[in-house]
């Protein structure tokens, strides 16, 4: 009798511990997020600057595609130096120890480019049309309320890493239509090319510049061209070419631009205009555009 009490017993004790240790591994507490204040500094421009409308030359390709939806969307989330995370469109986050499931609030009153609110509903709309990662199948989402989510994955997901991306949360994903919440709206000019464009509500104020125009003509990488346009003050910031006539080339240093060597080996010129613009020199293309603009210098304003 004692035996069978015994062994009773054991089994409703393992079974307890075994209950114990699913519900310890899968029950969700919160994870630590930073602000994302520091990230988002505001620029003072003179009254009448922040109409301007600037343009910059970069290299064509995946970089300046990178670049142009880092302007247009948010990450929910961003590591920080320390390795720890910042929510950005994220408010709020929850996680299991086996990290297979996951809970999301999102900030409240975050406005997207084509006047709606955020919400959890398009939250996970955008979710489910990422390429990558397990969205197409290893996920099951619901949405708890309007502004929270839960997340649940058949295999463990580092959450805020996956969703670290800007263009995870974009309305209509990449393109000149895509819609996101950034302090840039994308929006194509008369001349085909891509131009940035403040977005006037964005949650942490307006940007110092009203556009920045981003032309993709190779013609404009010609040495002799590129100097020409340097000297006449037409961008905001260029890359370098590579390949300048010297006589354009000690034109060019008289210019008002400073230098900035990345470390891929391209070289920016910024105008002096701009010094509050820095840029990435680990990846040029996730340089930040909000809070660039309006230096101390006694300089015309010339947005050519």
């Amino acid at each position: 009798m004692k035996r069978g009490l015994i062994a009773g017993a054991l089994v409703v004790l393992a079974a307890a511990g075994a209950a114990g240790y699913w519900w310890s591994r899968n029950h969700l507490v919160p994870v630590p997020l930073a602000s994302d204040d520091a990230y988002f500094v505001r620029a003072n421009p003179d009254p009448g600057q922040d109409q301007a409308k600037v343009v910059a030359l970069l290299p064509p390709g995946p970089g300046l595609h990178a670049f142009i939806l880092r302007q247009v969307g948010e990450p929910l989330f961003r590591q920080q130096a320390d390795g720890t995370w910042a929510g950005f469109l994220a408010g709020s986050l929850w996680g299991s120890a086996n990290h297979r499931h996951w809970r999301v609030r999102l900030r409240q009153a975050v406005r997207l480019h084509d006047g709606h609110l955020m919400d959890a509903r398009w939250a996970l709309s955008a979710l489910r049309r990422m390429e990558d990662g397990p969205f197409k199948a290893e996920v099951t989402a619901k949405v708890v309320d309007d502004h929270t989510f839960d997340l649940d994955f058949k295999s463990p997901w580092d959450l805020p890493r996956l969703l670290s991306s800007p263009d995870a949360l974009l309305l209509t994903g990449s393109g000149l239509h895509a819609i996101g919440t950034g302090p840039f709206m994308l929006s194509p000019i008369e001349s085909g090319d891509a131009a940035l464009v403040r977005f006037d509500g964005f949650r942490h104020g307006n940007a110092g510049f009203a556009e920045v125009q981003l032309p993709e003509d190779a013609g404009l990488m010609d040495g002799h061209r590129w100097a020409q346009d340097i000297i006449a003050r037409r961008y905001a910031w260029a890359v370098f070419p590579g390949n300048v006539p010297p006589d354009d080339m000690a034109a060019v240093r008289n210019a008002p631009y400073d230098q900035i060597r990345l470390k891929d080996g391209g070289v920016w010129f910024i105008s002096r205009r701009m010094r509050r613009l820095h840029p990435n020199l680990e990846d040029w293309s996730a340089t930040p555009l909000f809070g660039a603009w309006q230096a101390d210098m006694d300089l015309p304003y010339d947005p050519r």
